[in-house]
């Protein structure tokens, strides 16, 4: 049986976790003497201001100071660009910053997924995907830890260590299987390189509208272990989710991966579980009833694969939560949304649409491009969706005031001249 630990860990005090991590890696007699080890923390909105969403940098640097102290020879953190190159997430969430205040320059190293030799890794049977491009970084390590935050996930039901691997590779891989494939995609991707250990960030962890505008739950808990199915498996059962309806769980335990069962598991420290076990509210990706000045009208084929495939309408409806969250649905503009496979809509629709307050999302929709703002491609860049969107709403979207200060500014300019600089000189 797979063995995972449930540790008591309320704060993210640096030493406290340190420990913790010591005690377990003792537990688990896991050598890591003189070798190089590759972190892989999900940084997928870059603030400290959504500490719900991100592996908290304290807990990273609680987990890198007990493998130095266990013996580790180098330490690399890495993961791979968002809403901007890698470098900018990693200097908004101050990682490089604690690394020099703690001392650990010399063996605790920044890892930038997009920058840097890759190689093209072939998957044996895979369900979809043949090959990847892998930073050759983590493909040369000695030992792979998965730093996972335990968030549920609009297009894929959860954020856990299996799904922590898309930030390994580029984001328009990423975007690529955004669509019914998507779990497939990723079960391929984790068969990679599956992790040596998991650590998860479960103390703070995230419900509702996740990755990006997820709510804060306390439930206190690092959940880690070897086999990451295991792992994601118990963090499933701490949510109230049933693994068997987790597509990429499913199609991984089928390879024999790892179990998707509790009885399958062995528990350390079970009591844990139930003591902070919670129902998880799951993402919402309805876009007709968010508001009486919101109307929508979105694609048949896509409203009936919603449950397994978010796609666009999980794409702009995330976006659209960054706004309605933050200010109120009710305080939107009137605006029209046309989204989504299979759509027909009549002249007499049509001719009621103001233009200006109309976002045609995707190519799946193109017909209509000239009755509002086209966002283009299949799915749309989300980046590119964001700065696009403002118009038929009015305003930039509410994230922008996490990057908008002076220092934001500075790291978002000074990251994409660095990335370049790396891209053309420092292969």
């Amino acid at each position: 049986m797979e063995k995972v630990y449930l540790i008591d860990q309320r704060k993210y005090e640096i030493d406290e976790i340190k420990g913790k991590i010591l005690t377990f890696l003792e537990q688990e007699s896991f050598d890591v003497t003189d070798k190089t080890i590759y972190l892989k923390p999900s940084f997928v909105f870059p603030t400290t201001a959504k500490i719900q969403v991100i592996t908290n940098p304290n807990f990273i640097i609680g987990v890198a100071e007990a493998l130095i102290e266990k013996g580790a020879k180098e330490i690399l953190v890495g993961d791979g660009e968002t809403l901007g190159p890698a470098r900018f997430s990693f200097k908004q969430v101050k990682i490089k910053k604690l690394i020099k205040k703690r001392g650990l320059k010399k063996i605790v190293k920044p890892c930038y997924n997009d920058e840097g030799k890759h190689i093209t890794v072939k998957i044996p049977d895979p369900y979809i995907k043949e090959e990847f491009r892998i930073p050759k970084k983590l493909l040369d390590a000695d030992l792979f830890i998965s730093l996972p935050k335990l968030k549920v996930n609009i297009f894929a039901n959860v954020t856990l260590s299996v799904k922590n691997h898309m930030g390994l590779i580029s984001k328009k891989e990423r975007l690529s299987h955004h669509d019914v494939n998507m779990h497939k995609m990723i079960a391929d991707l984790y068969l990679v390189r599956t992790p040596d250990l998991n650590i998860t960030d479960a103390i703070i962890a995230g419900e509702g509208q996740g990755p990006m505008e997820a709510t804060p739950v306390e439930t206190g808990l690092i959940i880690a272990g070897r086999n990451g199915l295991a792992v994601d498996t118990v963090c499933c059962a701490l949510m109230n989710y049933d693994t068997t309806k987790i597509e990429h769980l499913v199609l991984l335990n089928r390879k024999g991966i790892g179990p998707i069962s509790l009885d399958e598991i062995e528990l350390v420290n079970a009591p844990l579980l139930n003591e902070r076990r919670k129902t998880f509210k799951t993402p919402d990706t309805d876009l007709t009833k968010l508001s009486s000045k919101i109307h929508a009208y979105v694609g048949e084929e896509c409203q009936q694969c919603t449950v397994k495939c978010a796609g666009c309408v999980g794409m702009i409806k995330a976006i659209l939560d960054g706004y309605g969250l933050s200010l109120g649905w009710e305080n939107l503009p009137e605006i029209t949304i046309i989204v989504g496979k299979g759509l027909e809509l009549s002249e007499e629709e049509l001719q009621k649409i103001n233009k200006k307050r109309t976002i045609v999302y995707g190519d799946c929709v193109k017909k209509y491009k000239k009755y509002g703002k086209f966002i283009k491609n299949c799915p749309p860049d989300y980046v590119g969706a964001l700065l696009k969107i403002r118009g038929p709403l009015g305003q930039l979207t509410p994230w922008i005031s996490y990057v908008k200060n002076l220092s934001g500014i500075w790291n978002y300019g000074t990251s994409w001249i660095e990335h370049l600089f790396a891209k053309i000189f420092w292969r």
